[in-house]
């Protein structure tokens, strides 16, 4: 019942995908002399060097020849590493749950707040009373105006699953709507199927 992070991966992956296709497709263009016709034809100022000729000018070779240059190269290692690690640290999968509902924020006549957990231990009693249900646990994610619940049960290989759907569908989530005041903007319900050998299947509804 964790979140992942795929489409932030996804964008960044396709950021540097990009990048490194900018810098590939120069660098080809460079080593095969290509170059200056394709900014001949795109109608750019100046020269591109040739094959056989050094990229850069003298001037900008004295400028890394500077002193200072390591420390600059050093300096953007560390942050590229940082980068890199806060990527990593991004990975690991959070329950994302929300914060105390407020679920009354009228001044005059006081404010009304519920931990989600409580909701969530209601919910997971709930589902575990129904026959075939061998554990329950729930997420309660968003606002209390757009709340979205994600519920993860274990149930026996004799029971219904549509059964067990229909009660969450039907009864578990009306009931949270109710107390909420609310409808659900989400719902998201992962069961596993247990049998007697312990091995486990997963069904994602």
């Amino acid at each position: 019942m964790r979140q992942g992070v795929g489409s932030f991966n996804r964008t960044w992956l396709a950021i540097v995908g990009i990048l490194a296709l900018l810098l590939g497709t120069a660098g080809l263009l460079l080593a095969s002399g290509l170059g200056n016709k394709v900014g001949q034809a795109l109608g750019l100022p100046g020269a591109l060097a040739a094959p056989t000729q050094s990229v850069v000018t003298p001037g900008v070779q004295s400028v890394f020849e500077s002193p200072a240059i390591p420390a600059v190269i050093a300096t953007a290692g560390m942050i590229l590493a940082i980068l890199a690690l806060l990527w990593l640290v991004k990975q690991i999968p959070r329950k994302n749950q929300a914060r105390p509902l407020r679920l009354h924020a009228d001044g005059a006549d006081g404010l009304t707040t519920c931990d989600p957990q409580v909701l969530t231990e209601a919910i997971s009693q709930q589902v575990e009373a129904f026959p075939g249900v061998v554990r329950s646990g729930a997420v309660l994610r968003g606002t209390a105006s757009s709340p979205e619940l994600t519920v993860h049960a274990t149930v026996s290989d004799r029971t219904d699953i549509r059964e067990v759907v229909d009660y969450i569908s039907e009864h578990t989530a009306a009931d949270l709507e109710t107390a909420l005041e609310t409808p659900l903007q989400r719902l998201a319900i992962l069961l596993d199927v247990s049998n007697s050998s312990r091995n486990n299947k997963t069904i994602v509804l």
